[in-house]
């Protein structure tokens, strides 16, 4: 009798486990959960145009602002020991006034050489020696290689605020400090860049496509 019993229990397990199994939930339903999932895990909600920032669930942060600075990388092996200790204070001092949460961020975006190929594509149509013309054809496909197969290391910062008076000074704050565009530390980036760091740091495995007409 419990030999029966035993066997009847273990079919009946069997038959619950292959249900389990081999039953799917539907798309509706599958859809729905991962929706909601995602807006558990990621605060972002909108983009605002007119500020140039990201607009954040105020429940899952604490913020309602945020916005990403490019931090520009600098060749320290080609630095004096002045510059480098210049730039160092100014790094210092500026995260002494700064007030605020703050996060930096290091991604690898793939190399840009699109300035080097224009350089030579010129060149090459400004030469008649075929010697020459072979030489620039070889530089030209390294270039090219390095785009594919070669990225370049990249700092940002990201910053939060409670509103859309206080995410305006702290980043005018970080630029006052820093310095912007050639001579600074830092590095104003567009939207479409900005959602492409978005979508790196929220997608771990997504690759970063270049881009054609980056600057």
């Amino acid at each position: 009798m419990n030999l029966i019993i035993s066997g009847i229990g273990m079919i009946v397990c069997t038959v619950a486990l292959v249900y389990m199994i081999v039953k799917k939930p539907n798309s509706k339903q599958k859809n729905a959960g991962t929706s909601k999932y995602v807006l558990q895990l990621i605060p972002e909600r909108d983009y605002d145009d007119e500020l140039e920032a990201f607009i954040i669930d105020k429940d899952m942060t604490g913020y309602q602002y945020m916005d990403l600075i490019e931090i520009k990388s600098q060749d320290l092996q080609n630095l004096s020991d002045d510059e480098v200790y210049f730039n160092m204070a100014k790094f210092s001092r500026c995260f002494r006034r700064y007030d605020a949460d703050i996060k930096i961020i290091a991604l690898n975006f793939p190399s840009d050489m699109s300035k080097q190929k224009a350089f030579y594509s010129k060149k090459r149509e400004n030469t008649k020696n075929a010697r020459y013309k072979r030489w620039i054809d070889r530089k030209l496909e390294q270039f090219e290689w390095l785009e594919l197969n070669q990225t370049t290391r990249q700092y940002y910062f990201k910053i939060f605020a409670e509103n859309e008076e206080k995410i305006v000074l702290l980043r005018n704050r970080l630029m006052d400090d820093l310095g912007l565009g050639r001579d600074g530390l830092l590095l104003e980036i567009d939207k479409e860049k900005k959602n492409e760091i978005l979508n790196k740091c929220n997608n771990k495995n997504s690759m970063i496509r270049k881009r054609e007409n980056n600057e």
